[in-house]
């Protein structure tokens, strides 16, 4: 995959948005207000048509991410991201196994089947 980033690009001197909108000859209407216009970011959707799992799929998105460093989304230490990441489907079969795994361990089977999954603090 070669990134965007890596091509050298144009400096832009303005911003015009999806629709064609200029900030410093579009007029103030409603809630619009031009003066304060601000470039955002967007998403990319990567997913198989018929929904399968793919580690290739996974490769792709997260090379997908590298490409985006002109976001300014990398910390001083060069390493740390801006907690930019993937929302992925939940690995059911996987997490069944594992927590199945886990509670026979501490508790037995008296939990078997009910479980949660959580991302840590």
């Amino acid at each position: 995959m070669v990134c965007a980033g890596s091509v050298a690009k144009r400096p832009m001197n303005h911003a015009v948005d999806a629709g064609g909108v200029d900030p410093r000859t579009t007029p103030s209407r409603g809630l619009y207000r031009p003066d304060e216009f601000r470039d955002n970011c967007g998403f990319g959707l990567i997913a198989h048509i018929q929904g399968e799992a793919s580690h290739r799929l996974l490769q792709t998105a997260i090379e997908s991410l590298t490409c985006m460093t002109h976001r300014g989304g990398i910390a001083a230490d060069g390493r740390t991201g801006d907690g930019c990441g993937l929302l992925l489907q939940m690995p059911d079969a996987f997490m069944r196994a594992e927590a199945k795994a886990a509670l026979d361990a501490l508790l037995g089977s008296a939990l078997r089947g009910r479980y949660a999954v959580s991302k840590p603090r």
